[in-house]
């Protein structure tokens, strides 16, 4: 192919389209030479694939900190996925935080990826997430993380505003948030309902 997916996007004005910031942790780690590769980047460029022949990925960075550029041209989908390490030791992905940035007009892709990413985790991903490493490196607060999973994850399970309003909320037992009925996770403390 021949083409850098960085360079590709933002030539095609990727950049320009509809962001979706989410934020998580790999679950396993490929390693080569000083470079690591975390699995999220493999979940999300299978799916591209499978919608868009045209995929292309790329990736710069090397020892504590890496970026994954993977662009789906005819589907006009661009995600970069950034891997920070935390720690000492590269292989521990409990050491990792990730920064996945997802540029599209299609709500159903970007719920797509948040679900696979999701799913890489038997229990989902709420449980698996290094908060204070992710506030940290990130600057951003472990509500907003929270908020943007549900409202992905719970996306198309209400139908009308009207039911909104009349939507029961659930007590988390190991905090006591009010939660939406919907959520999966406290948006408190990440416990599982």
């Amino acid at each position: 192919m021949g083409k850098n997916a960085k360079n590709e996007a933002r030539k095609l004005g990727f950049h320009h389209l509809p962001l979706t910031t989410l934020y998580g942790r790999p679950k396993k780690m490929k390693m080569m030479f000083s470079k690591y590769k975390p699995d999220t980047v493999k979940h999300i460029g299978n799916y591209l694939k499978s919608i868009d022949p045209s995929f292309i990925e790329a990736s710069s960075g090397g020892g504590r900190n890496n970026t994954f550029y993977l662009l789906a041209e005819q589907a006009r989908l661009y995600v970069e996925l950034e891997d920070k390490m935390s720690g000492f030791n590269a292989h521990d992905t409990s050491n990792h935080v990730e920064r996945i940035k997802i540029y599209s007009e299609k709500p159903g892709h970007v719920r797509e990826i948040a679900k696979i990413i999701n799913q890489i985790w038997d229990d989902g991903i709420f449980p698996h997430m290094e908060w204070e490493k992710l506030e940290k490196k990130y600057k951003v607060s472990r509500e907003e993380i929270m908020a943007k999973w549900n409202e992905l994850l719970s996306a198309g399970s209400v139908t009308s505003t009207a039911s909104v309003q009349q939507q029961d909320y659930k007590i988390c037992e190991k905090c006591g948030a009010k939660n939406i009925a919907s959520s999966k996770f406290c948006t408190t403390c990440g416990e599982k309902f």
